[in-house]
């Protein structure tokens, strides 16, 4: 589970645990893994990658306009 503080920043709790400091603008969980779009348009993704579903945008590099997992 994932909430959003009102300054925008994202914390995680249960199997991933996961703070983010810069503010998230969407984000998006699946049952192993989870994504965070931060404000400059970067990607970060925590949890387990079976199938590169976590290194795929960390690995890519670039800037997001959405995110879904």
């Amino acid at each position: 589970a994932c909430a959003r503080d009102v300054d925008w920043n994202l914390t995680c709790w249960g199997s991933s645990d996961f703070v983010e400091d810069d503010p998230v603008y969407d984000f998006s969980v699946a049952s192993s893994h989870l994504c965070a779009l931060t404000s400059g348009g970067v990607m970060a993704c925590q949890g387990f990658d079976y199938y590169g579903q976590v290194s795929g945008p960390n690995a890519a590099g670039g800037t997001w306009a959405d995110v879904s997992t």
